[in-house]
């Protein structure tokens, strides 16, 4: 496929709010992208092939699947073997235009984690698309951990589809990157299956994140709990669309979602999306948000024990990524965070050590 200026738009509401305020959808530059493949990668319980396949629906939407095709990006597919499966890819995208697929499976009864170490180079584009298959009473964890370079686009792409008892549960944590597009659809077919997304990123400079988390419920019984978090600094933007759609039939259907940002300066940019979309009357669903600048009495006071603001800063900061962190099993994903944010840890254990 020729590079050409046109873009292609990604994350789409579901429902659309005014366009002036610029939030219905994400832009994104077609790029002609090349295939990656992992530079490290360890497998314990699981198999890897080279026939996955994508989901008819993911987070970032159609038009990314069918440009990745064009590119001739072919999925590839881990599947649980054994009950408790581990994998860690890392992933490090090059200058350029590079992009990698991958389908997780677990069959019934069986459950996965897999853990996506992704950094960059300075600049360059990249794509990585995630499609979860989780089959009756199957659960998988998928751990993302993200720091790209100042100049870096990156898109990341993820779908599930959950059968009866069925459990996927999402751990993202952003770091860098100039400009981050990420989206989430959770697929929620099957009765009392049940999604779980925790976000936390820490922006700063001019970076940019966009995120559009969709959970699908068609399900009877099925339940969906989301919490972001996050820290914007500087000139930083972030928005966030989260969707809870109650389908018909979803009868007993429980969605929560809950938002924490921590705004340090007066030039960043925040926006919010909040939204349920209900076509069942049994069904429950709530949104809960705390958007704001540090308590000035908190850091006083903490200012009078010795602490500077820059320490006081970055231990709030720290704090907004720890809720998610605390879901994290794996140590090697743990110290490559600490080993970025600075963290208490960072030298005791680097990030090529350890085991999952």
């Amino acid at each position: 496929m020729s590079e050409n200026n046109t873009n292609i738009k990604l994350n789409k509401l579901p429902a659309p709010t005014f366009r002036y305020l610029k939030m219905n959808y994400a832009e994104a530059q077609q790029a002609s992208y090349s295939d990656l493949t992992p530079k490290e990668a360890d497998f314990f319980g699981c198999s890897a092939v080279f026939d996955g396949v994508v989901g008819s629906a993911t987070g970032c939407g159609k038009e990314l699947s069918e440009l990745l095709d064009s590119c001739g990006i072919n999925p590839r597919k881990l599947v649980a073997e054994l009950d408790n499966a581990t994998a860690r890819c890392c992933y490090s995208f090059p200058k350029g235009d590079t992009a990698a697929r991958i389908e997780i499976e677990a069959p019934a009864g069986k459950g996965i984690t897999v853990t996506q170490l992704i950094d960059s180079q300075n600049s360059g584009r990249a794509a990585l698309q995630t499609f979860l298959n989780a089959e009756e009473g199957a659960r998988i964890h998928l751990i993302q951990v993200i720091d790209c370079g100042a100049g870096f686009q990156f898109i990341n792409d993820i779908g599930t589809a959950q059968q009866d008892r069925a459990s996927v549960e999402i751990t993202q944590i952003y770091l860098n990157g100039r400009e981050t597009i990420a989206g989430i659809f959770a697929g929620l077919s099957g009765c009392k299956s049940e999604f779980r997304n925790d976000i936390a990123y820490l922006l700063k400079g001019s970076e940019k994140l966009d995120i559009n988390l969709v959970a699908s419920h068609k399900g009877r019984k099925t339940q969906t709990e989301i919490n972001a978090r996050g820290v914007l600094s500087e000139d930083a933007q972030k928005i966030f669309r989260g969707t809870i759609d109650f389908l018909n039939g979803a009868s007993g259907a429980k969605g929560a979602e809950n938002e924490e940002v921590l705004m340090m300066n007066e030039g960043v940019v925040n926006k919010t999306v909040p939204l349920i979309l209900c076509a069942e009357e049994d069904v429950e669903g709530s949104h809960g948000a705390s958007i704001g600048k540090p308590d000035e009495n908190h850091v006083f006071y903490l200012m009078s024990r010795g602490l500077s603001r820059e320490e006081i800063y970055r231990i709030m900061a720290r704090a907004k990524l720890e809720a998610a962190m605390r879901r994290i099993d794996d140590s090697k994903a743990l110290a490559w965070i600490s080993k970025r944010i600075g963290g208490a840890d960072a030298d005791e254990q680097e990030y090529t050590d350890g085991e999952s």
